[in-house]
């Protein structure tokens, strides 16, 4: 099994990176065709609805396509198309978003991948933007197909091999497109040298960022700097700042680049080894030479008294070559003898302990000099209480590193096990480090546990904390590798499916659905919540505090309404309060309708909320307030409706802005009612909320799988959709390949989760491999291969308990399950293994986060879009 094993500290970048065509651009989001070209970007993603060839308005489209594209071509701007559903028919004759349980169409996105029919002739459109437009004629360089994720993994398979069948015979690729929009312009440099330095061969990247003069003017400057120019090297090895070197285009030595970024982790966050070291007003100075130092905007940058002082923060700036003869060999040579100052020296990374405190633990420390001269200075190391053995000086070579052990020659052992790590490195005139983590022993006791979800044979177990509330524990036996945690959860978590036996068709579409007239449907739903302290919610009429409570439209809708009923001899004034929240400047309508003589009375638009409005009126007689937004993914709301006498019933009144949730004394004399606290109307009126729903019916065609998912999927990690579960993992098959720093890496080779399994599909727990030596890694999405090998595993036990607010999960795993793991307890070389709690409702924990042995890495759990840490802390096995 090909793996890459992590090892602490900067790496050479190159072991392992796949090194990207020297030709290839920075690709940039959509703009006009005249833009790009006038701007000077060197690539841009261009998204192209796919319309059948057949269709009365392909020529039309097809032109405006061809001139789009020559204009490109012109500019000198390569183009990677990425291919969407359009208007090709599709099932249903329509989007096909997700269902709720009753079979009715809900609001938002959803699947509009065309009928397989039409693959033949979606073969035909992308083969003739292959042909017409590809490279060397044309300016597309790769073809990608995008927004078919809400089909099922086969019929996103068939269209995939229909692209590559379509650009056959052309110099046209077939790419994957991730998008990545950077925060921030003085960010893009470093970003962009990161991606480029590790980047994969399949993969386009495309940037965007915030519109602007300043964002255009950063990308072109990424694109004249780095564009087209291979990585070759970083310039410190292991030391700071991250200066990221890129050779010249068409060989020129002289037209090489370099992107220099002190604090890599305000840009990656969590990502290097070398996480924590203190910049105080950091700074690199370069001599003068024939070179240049240029900001994100590719603006010179000025000297200060014959020198660059460049700022080492989370800033990119470029630095190049003036391209006479040997300039940018100078600027390498200025680079590497530049000054840095304010920039702690020493690096630290510390392994736990192995064994027990009087079994002659020894403590790992790899340090590192940051620095690009060398340091010495005195050390001092100390672990809790006890006694430990440390050299008392440190000598490093310029971004040496050194590995100390420090034994344990003393001390107590503590019962929590935890023993706070000081590392401190005084230099003098290059100031002084310090280290602070708290450390373990990890040591994996030997006793035979019976799994009753008790934890009453733990006792003499190590335990291992995840931070307050959440401890593991670790032991084995002959027969068994047990794992066990104690988790605080006030809230007991269902289940979820028993996976064995999963039926993935009912993730999809049924033979029969319906959909909302959405003219009419009329849904309200409730969103009260516990007290607040926002003065843009409304006081609760005792005066107790405020709350925060709406009425808001359903997901299948787009509405709801309230009918009022108001004797036409005594008009009242009645004001909606509309509280501030997730809006769109498409608005919301305040609709009014007269229910009797079936006539609009009006229709007033609100298009922003600031910190809440009254939409006041003068009412009588029987009316429909209908509030109604235009799209999916805000909602209509209202939290409070207040009435006070009037004189005249003449309708639409204003818009009260300044008011907020003080409505004591301003409104509500003779009723109100405040959205999940009390209700009073006024003894004449009439309120109630209808309940509009018309449905039409839609059926699948015949003969046509259906593929259009009608629900979220629900995955064995316990993160889609997030469902109470432990996931287990280890890293135990080694290998040689050491990783690429910031890059992710394969580090778990075993990978479990233990679920517990809802009374609805029969109850009990079930021990779900998903991940062992040899198995292609996947998600175990309904309808995928992917992920081959995952399943229930024999002969497992497990044990989930909820009681007193706490959540208890015991396991037992059998050795014939982990032979690579049992290999190494034979043999008593220490395993690596993490644990990560899942919650329902709130963020996950794991055992390596923010420990300096690790650094975030996606492949170290099966969780999609949540952050993960290494498997990378190591546990020894008790003898005796």
């Amino acid at each position: 099994m090909q793996k890459i094993l992590f090892i602490a500290g900067m790496v050479a970048i190159l072991a392992n990176c796949v090194v990207v065509d020297a030709a290839e651009p920075i690709f940039v989001a959509e703009r006009p065709a005249e833009v790009a070209a006038t701007i000077g970007f060197g690539g841009m993603l261009v998204t192209v609805p796919y319309m059948p060839t057949t269709s009365a308005s392909y020529a039309d489209f097809n032109a405006e396509l061809h001139k789009a594209f020559t204009a490109l071509h012109e500019g000198g701007v390569a183009v990677v198309v990425e291919i969407v559903p359009g208007v090709a028919p599709q099932p249903l004759g329509r989007m096909r978003p997700y269902l709720d349980h009753k079979g009715i169409m809900q609001g938002g996105g959803g699947d509009q991948t065309w009928l397989p029919e039409f693959d033949d002739d979606f073969v035909a459109f992308t083969s003739a933007i292959a042909r017409e437009h590809g490279r060397p004629q044309g300016p597309v360089v790769a073809l990608a197909l995008g927004g078919v994720e809400r089909a099922d993994l086969p019929r996103r398979a068939e269209l995939a091999q229909r692209v590559a069948q379509a650009v056959e015979g052309t110099e046209v690729e077939v790419r994957r497109v991730e998008r990545q929009f950077v925060d921030a312009v003085a960010a893009l440099p470093v970003r962009v040298a990161l991606n480029r330095a590790v980047d994969s061969s399949d993969l386009v990247r495309v940037y965007d960022l915030d519109d602007g003069a300043d964002a255009d003017r950063a990308l072109a400057a990424v694109q004249r700097f780095v564009g087209g120019r291979d990585f070759s090297r970083l310039i410190f090895a292991h030391g700071v700042p991250w200066v990221f070197a890129f050779a010249g285009l068409a060989g020129d030595e002289e037209d090489g680049s370099l992107v220099l970024v002190g604090d890599m982790d305000a840009v990656a966050p969590g990502r290097t080894s070398s996480r924590g070291i203190t910049l105080d007003g950091a700074r690199m100075r370069v001599v003068a030479g024939p070179y240049r130092l240029y900001d994100a905007m590719g603006v010179a940058v000025p000297m200060t008294d014959g020198e660059w002082q460049v700022p080492l923060d989370g800033r990119g700036f470029y630095l190049r070559a003036d391209g006479t003869g040997g300039s940018f060999a100078a600027l390498v040579t200025a680079v590497r003898a530049a000054q840095i100052e304010g920039v702690e020296p020493l690096s630290v990374v510390a392994r736990d302990m192995t064994a027990a405190v009087d079994r002659g633990a020894v403590l790992k420390l790899m340090v590192g000099n940051v620095l690009n001269r060398p340091i010495e200075g005195v050390l001092k190391v100390e672990l809790g209480a006890l006694v430990v053995d440390a050299p008392a000086r440190l000598r490093l070579a310029p971004h040496e590193r050194q590995l100390i052990e420090v034994k344990v020659l003393g001390g107590e052992a503590v019962a929590e096990n935890i023993y706070p790590l000081r590392v401190e490195f005084d230099t003098g005139v290059d100031g002084v480090a310090v280290h602070e983590e708290v450390m373990r022993v990890n040591l994996i006791g030997r006793q035979t546990v019976k799994i009753d979800g008790k934890l009453g044979d733990w006792t003499e177990a190590l335990p291992q904390s995840l931070g307050t509330g959440v401890t593991g524990w670790l032991a084995y036996d002959d027969t068994y590798l047990y794992v066990a945690a104690k988790i605080r959860d006030r809230i007991e978590d269902p289940g979820t499916l028993r996976f064995a036996d999963r039926d993935d068709d009912t993730f999809f579409y049924p033979q029969v659905s319906h959909e909302l007239d959405l003219s009419q449907a009329l849904f309200k739903v409730d969103r009260i919540r516990k007290r607040s302290a926002n003065p843009a919610h409304l006081w609760r009429p005792d005066g107790t505090g405020r709350i925060d409570g709406r009425w808001e439209n359903s997901t299948k809708t787009q509405a709801f309404a309230i009918d009022l009923t108001i004797p036409d001899g005594k008009p009242r004034q009645v004001a909606l309060y509309i509280p501030p929240g997730e809006f769109d400047a498409a608005g919301m309508d305040i609709e009014l309708y007269d229910r009797k003589r079936q006539t609009s009375l009006g229709r007033e638009r609100l298009e922003t909320l600031g910190k809440g409005v009254y939409a006041v009126y003068r009412l009588a007689g029987k009316v429909r307030i209908t509030l109604r937004v235009h799209d999916w993914h805000y909602r209509a709301r209202l939290a409070g409706i207040f009435f006070d006498p009037a004189d005249k019933a003449s309708g639409f009144v204003g818009f009260d802005r300044e008011t907020s949730g003080e409505w004591f004394d301003r409104y509500g004399a003779e009723g109100f009612y405040v959205v999940g606290a009390e209700r009073i109307d006024p003894p004449d009126v009439s309120l109630r909320v209808p309940k509009v729903i018309k449905k039409e019916r839609r059926e699948w065609p015949e003969g046509v799988r259906r593929f259009s998912y009608r629900r979220e999927p629900v995955l064995p990690s316990g993160d889609v959709p997030s469902f109470d579960n432990v996931q287990i993992a280890f890293n135990a098959v080694g290998v040689d390949t050491a990783p690429v720093e910031l890059t992710d890496y394969a580090c778990s080779d075993y990978e479990y989760a233990l679920n517990k399994v809802s009374k609805r599909y029969g109850g009990g727990t079930e021990v779900w491999r998903l991940l062992a030596p040899g198995m292609k890694r996947g998600n175990f999405y309904p309808r995928d291969d992917a992920g081959l090998g995952q399943g229930a595993v024999d002969g497992a036990k497990l044990a989930i308990q909820y009681k007193d607010k706490t959540r208890i999960s015991e396991a037992a795993i059998p050795w014939q399950e982990i032979p690579e793991v049992r290999a190494l307890m034979e043999a008593g070389e220490p395993v690596k293994f993490s644990l990560r709690v899942n919650y329902s409702q709130v963020e996950s924990r794991e055992l390596a986060r923010g420990r300096s042995a690790s650094r975030l890495n996606e492949p170290a759990f099966h969780a999609i879009g949540q952050p993960h840490w290494a498997n990378e802390l190591e546990f020894g096995w008790q003898r005796d």
